[in-house]
């Protein structure tokens, strides 16, 4: 039998549960019915408050209160314990239902549970601290010197292969003893660490020249392009075009590995080099196709050694020149043997056009085989030409004239009234000497500081020059100067005049009638302003002019170019030192060679202009002591076949002082040729007379032996 209220057993003949406490009922008894009275009084339902009962009151008397006895607090205990009971139960009244004593709660043991947790927590917090401060004190406390050098080596072996999260971890780890040894080099691998570059970008935009920038998050550290180098899958070196460096972000450009098609670049490495260390930083990027450029020096300049000076010319496929082309898209490496070389930083490199100068030598044809009309057209073309040098950029000309002989009109100058002049003054005669005048225009050319070129005009075969079309291309290609040579008509030897100009680096052209000569000189003129000037500084310890060997790459805009060549940079002329604007020099030489050496003095022969002018000249001839002096003057014939002088530096022939009325008289008395001026003292005074250019060979030569000189005068 259970119990009703808590579903415990029963024992057999209890009154209580044993569990809970609660009256077990007993089963039905029989009553038998009272007879009905007149009136009355229900009787309640008696329900227990506890396991304690009551006696039925008497009728007519009031329910008495019963208050229920306190409820004991359940022990845990393995005996059963039961509710107390009244020594004499009274009866049950009729109907009555037993009262049930309420169930009492049970304790939570909630709190006792979080108690005992808390406590576990904080002995854990206790011990875990314990632990810390423990490895803390064994991780802080200083190592021997032995023991930091094995750890040192592991670190050592880290940075080696470039593992510096690791190094750095393995570095931390270390605490060396006061003094200890090895503390220059803690700090050192420290450094070494902390100088990690990170590549942040690489730009191609100028492709293919690559940009990379690269950052440093320490500040003090300090590299230099010296420290860069770059390489592609093959391992060779790929040329750094500008290097810069701001706060602790460096940027660096290189020429790209030349590959086909479009491909993702992974095998370009820059390789950054710290002290010991050597890190190596891949870079990605999607490469493009890049077209073609013809690249080729066209000339070199030294008048500011050790900068070197470099004229380049580069064209498309299609000889079109590449635009925007800047210092960071050459490269140039600088041969010391067959197999040392260095990469040259270039300092600066722009278009000449606008910004540099120019110097053109014009050798034109004025022999008998043109007439007046054609030697017209050819003045005009030559005149508007000029007029459109950028002479504010420094661009200069000079006018070599020839027919039998070569004549300067007008020696290299910026004075466009004097060019003009020289041009004006050129007539038909005589035969043709056109490599003669050649060769005069590059030797003149390549004294000049900056771009140079030669431009040659004729209309027919030479027939007179001393040089050959061999020695041209010899001495230009010596020079490094260019030769661009103009054919008209059909009386020429076109072959050679194509030869000579392909093999120096001009062009030859040909035109039918001389009115196309504006053209012509228009096309060589921009195709020689569209040339880069690039500069370089190259080893002061070697001579300016020793041969270099030099390979020159060029990439930017879409195209890519190299040019291998060996080149004598050519010293341009300056003026020598000098104390006043007339040197008078002693010897007897040539009047062309007195010429020549008045040039690579960086002056002229004198050319006298006024009487003013002359007696300053005849000052310091009576100083010296020389009364035969060469002048900077020739003699011509004009359009009517009379003699006239001309100046070597185009200036009008208006002042006059000849020896007699009869002179120039364009021959000697043996009948030869008298084409240069000479300024001498006969019978007490100074005056001009025409002369063959060699007087020492000549029937006179006792007459000015020991006694001639020429007077170089000076611009500046």
């Amino acid at each position: 039998m259970k119990c009703k209220v808590c579903g415990a057993e029963l024992y057999e003949g209890g009154k209580f549960c044993g569990k809970c406490g609660a009256p077990v009922e007993a089963a039905p008894v029989p009553v038998q019915e009272p007879e009905a009275a007149p009136e009355t009084t229900p009787v309640e339902k008696v329900t227990p408050a506890s396991n304690w009962f009551a006696a039925a009151p008497e009728e007519g008397e009031k329910e008495p209160q019963i208050e229920a006895p306190p409820v004991e607090k359940p022990v845990e205990a393995p005996v059963q314990k039961t509710a107390p009971v009244a020594e004499k139960a009274a009866p049950a009244a009729p109907n009555a239902v037993p009262k049930v004593a309420p169930k009492a709660k049970k304790k939570s043991k909630a709190p006792l549970i979080i108690g005992i947790v808390a406590a576990l927590v904080v002995i854990l917090a206790v011990v875990v601290t314990g632990i810390v401060g423990v490895v803390a004190h064994l991780l802080t406390r200083p190592v021997s010197d032995e023991k930091a050098a094995d750890m040192l080596q592991e670190v050592t072996v880290e940075l080696k292969n470039q593992n510096y999260k690791k190094a750095d971890k393995l570095l931390s780890k270390i605490k060396l003893q006061e003094g200890s040894q090895h503390e220059a080099l803690c700090a050192e691998l420290s450094e070494i660490i902390k100088a990690e570059p990170k590549v942040a970008s690489a730009d191609t935009s100028n492709y293919p020249n690559v940009t990379v920038e690269l950052k440093v998050s320490d500040k003090n550290v300090e590299y230099t392009k010296a420290d860069f180098e770059v390489r592609c899958e093959d391992s060779s070196a790929l040329p750094i075009t500008a290097f810069e460096k701001s706060g602790k972000t460096y940027k660096l450009t290189y020429i790209a590995a030349e590959e086909e098609g479009d491909r993702d670049v992974e095998d370009e490495i820059v390789f950054v080099k710290y002290k010991e260390a050597e890190f190596s930083l891949p870079v990605e990027f999607v490469s493009k196709d890049v077209a073609e450029a013809n690249v080729s020096l066209v000339t070199s300049n030294v008048n500011a050694y050790p900068e070197i000076s470099l004229y380049l010319k580069v064209v498309d496929e299609y000889g079109n020149p590449i635009d925007n082309l800047t210092k960071e898209s050459f490269a140039v490496r600088e041969y010391l043997n067959i197999n040392d070389y260095l990469e040259r930083d270039v300092i600066y490199a722009a278009k000449i056009d606008g910004t540099d100068a120019l110097n053109v030598s014009l050798a034109i044809d004025r022999s008998g085989s043109i007439d007046d009309s054609d030697m017209t057209k050819i003045k005009n073309a030559t005149n508007t030409f000029l007029s459109k040098l950028q002479f504010e950029s420094g661009d200069k000309a000079e006018i070599v004239a020839f027919d039998t002989n070569v004549m300067q009109m007008c020696l290299f100058t910026n004075n466009k009234d004097n060019l003009t002049n020289g041009v004006n003054s050129m007539y038909p005669y005589g035969m043709t000497a056109c490599y003669d005048a050649i060769v005069r225009s590059i030797e003149n050319a390549s004294l000049q500081s900056g771009a140079r070129c030669v431009i040659v005009f004729t209309d027919g075969l030479d027939n007179e020059s001393i040089n050959s079309v061999d020695s041209v291309i010899r001495l230009a290609k010596e020079r490094s100067v260019p030769v661009y040579t103009i054919g008209v008509g059909y009386s020429l030897d076109e072959y050679e005049l194509r030869r000579i100009a392909n093999s120096t680096g001009g062009t030859y052209h040909h035109i039918d009638d001389i009115s196309s000569m504006s053209q012509i000189y228009d096309e060589i003129y921009r195709e020689q302003k569209n040339m880069y000037h690039i500069k370089y500084v190259s080893d002061a310890s070697l001579s300016q002019d020793t041969a270099r060997r030099v390979v020159l790459r060029v990439a930017g805009g879409g195209h890519k170019g190299t040019c291998d060549r060996t080149y004598t940079p050519i010293v341009p002329v300056t003026a020598a030192s000098h104390g006043s604007r007339y040197e008078v020099i002693k010897a007897d030489i040539t009047w062309e060679d007195a010429n020549r050496q008045c040039i690579n003095k960086g002056g002229h022969l004198a050319t006298i202009t006024s009487k003013a002018e002359e007696d300053k000249i005849i000052a310091v001839a009576e100083a010296s002591g020389i009364e035969r002096l060469w002048i900077g003057g020739y003699t011509t014939n004009d359009r009517y076949g009379e003699a006239m002088g001309h100046w070597v530096m185009g200036e009008p022939f208006t002042y006059q002082n000849w020896f007699s009325e009869d002179e120039p008289s364009r021959f000697d008395s043996d009948n030869a040729e008298e084409f240069y001026l000479m300024l001498w003292k006969i019978n007490g005074r100074w005056s001009w007379n025409d002369q063959r250019n060699d007087l020492i060979n000549s029937p006179f030569a006792s007459t000015y032996q020991g006694k001639m000189g020429y007077v170089i005068e000076y611009e500046d």
